[in-house]
């Protein structure tokens, strides 16, 4: 009968790096919104500063999540026949701050 040394060790190290994983994982979704929120607030035009300050990070089960709780966000996005669009939600964030994430993650999954 042949016996592995040390498994139990390393089944509780594996262990470990999954918790430490998910809790990695929460940590960067966080972050990441965060800096897509900045973003959004940068590029939000500023009237009386509701719409900027109504720009949220929050946790749900699907992960970080970024809103816009004004219910006049979308008419700002995207314009109406009265007023011309002026979009600060944008697809491609440009910061430096999440380019230098994108690479780290790229290099972290190769």
């Amino acid at each position: 009968m042949s016996t592995i040394l040390g498994l139990p060790e390393l089944l509780a190290t594996f262990g470990r790096f999954q918790v430490e994983a998910e809790v990695g994982e929460e940590i960067a979704e966080q972050a990441g919104a965060r800096v897509v929120a900045a973003d959004m607030r940068n590029r939000a035009p500023v009237d009386t500063g509701a719409l900027r300050n109504s720009i949220k990070v929050s946790s749900g089960e699907e992960g970080a999540q970024v809103s816009v709780t004004v219910p006049y966000a979308r008419f700002v996005q995207f314009g109406t026949r009265y007023m011309e669009a002026q979009p600060f939600i944008s697809d491609e964030v440009q910061s430096p701050v999440l380019s230098a994430m994108t690479k780290v993650f790229q290099g972290i999954l190769r």
